[in-house]
């Protein structure tokens, strides 16, 4: 709810954003200040053009143009109307154009990165210039409620200053949900190929058949690993056994992981179930790892990303050719639910910065400041 005297008769007058209201309700005030009377006909709001939402909307009044008159800012919680359909369009803004009417200037009133909800984030050079390229996957579609998508922000900056221009949806990936990507070249022809996981339990082998300037990609291998219990497949690659391929951790929704180890080739990769509860690690609900080295000590280091429970860190007091991970319980970032890290030296500085995605469908940066 939210009061503003909007028809300039001194006295406040109600707005109503319902669960079930799939826009705004304006409840004139017919008394005064001192006796109110709001017992009038609820309007759709504004009276010119009334808003459509998926419902539950919340208003604000304020002179955001400063010409001394009421705007209105709307906030779209998602109500009984196919709340995805406002995952992304949910803050709206409305000038105040003179006579209790209202025009809609924007439906994303703060611009930024948003793909609308459970995002996962990857970096990658996908197009061999020497810079990091932003990689997005969601949960589902706002405007295609039968797929996620996976979304490309190329830089078109430099390594050390960057500039993410997103340039749509990844193909040709369509009928799944929750997009995951992990990227390493899997074939060894020197460009870089996606692990893919999804909502269910399979991981799919994406293969880059083009060149390191110009992908192409094809599944070559959909379900090129199937995950014993669990979906939500979250995956990343890296070398843990220091033998020159990429081996395999995988994140699911009962909160434990999945470790692969790859016991093919650089060219031809072969993941063999190692364990389904590695290090019985569990972080309650939706884990999802990222391999670093965040101690410079040499070795990768397994940061994971949960549901509910924030970030976990196992340092890695092995070696890069025998891991020995042990919980570290001093590490702590402020993350959103379903938080999904990556680590990425995006400004080319020489030190890893962190990202995550999470419920909101954004991503969220802290970069690294060494003492």
């Amino acid at each position: 709810m939210a009061f503003e005297d909007i028809d300039g008769d001194g006295d406040l007058d109600l707005f109503w954003g319902d669960f079930f209201e799939p826009g705004l309700l304006f409840i004139e005030n017919k008394g005064s200040c001192r006796t109110p009377s709001m017992r009038t006909e609820p309007l759709p709001f504004p009276l010119n053009d009334p808003l459509e939402t998926s419902g539950y909307n919340a208003p604000a009044f304020g002179d955001l143009d400063g010409d001394g008159d009421p705007d209105l800012l709307v906030g779209v919680l998602g109500g009984a109307f196919n709340p995805n359909s406002t995952s992304i369009d949910n803050l709206l803004y409305l000038e105040n154009i003179g006579r209790r009417r209202f025009s809609l200037e924007t439906r994303r009133y703060l611009t930024q990165i948003d793909v609308g909800s459970d995002s996962f984030p990857a970096f990658a050079d996908i197009d061999a210039d020497g810079d990091l390229d932003l990689f997005l996957g969601n949960k589902i579609e706002p405007g295609d409620t039968k797929a996620g998508r996976l979304f490309f922000f190329e830089n078109t900056g430099t390594a050390t200053a960057p500039r993410l221009q997103l340039r749509g949806p990844l193909g040709p990936f369509a009928g799944a949900y929750h997009y995951a990507p992990a990227f390493g070249d899997l074939d060894g022809d020197g460009d870089l190929d996606i692990i893919m996981g999804t909502w269910n339990d399979e991981l799919q082998l994406v293969r880059n058949d083009g060149t390191p300037t110009d992908p192409r990609w094809s599944v070559a291998d959909p379900a090129v690993v199937t995950l014993t219990r669990g979906r939500n497949a979250t995956p990343t690659l890296a070398d843990i056994d220091a033998d020159g391929d990429l081996d395999l951790f995988v994140g699911e929704s009962s909160g434990q992981i999945n470790f692969y180890r790859n016991e093919g080739s650089p060219q031809q990769p072969r993941f063999e179930l190692v364990a389904d509860k590695y290090l019985d690690i569990d972080v309650g609900r939706r884990s999802a790892p990222t391999l670093t080295d965040l101690d410079a000590d040499g070795d990768l280091d397994l940061i994971i990303g949960s549901e509910a429970e924030g970030l976990t860190l196992y340092r890695n007091n092995g070696t890069p050719e025998t891991p020995a991970f042990e919980r570290d319980d001093t590490f702590s970032l402020p993350v959103h639910p379903f938080v999904t890290p990556v680590f990425a030296d995006l400004d080319g500085d020489g030190v890893s910065d962190f990202f995550a995605g999470g419920i909101g469908g954004g991503l969220i940066h802290f970069a690294r400041r060494d003492p």
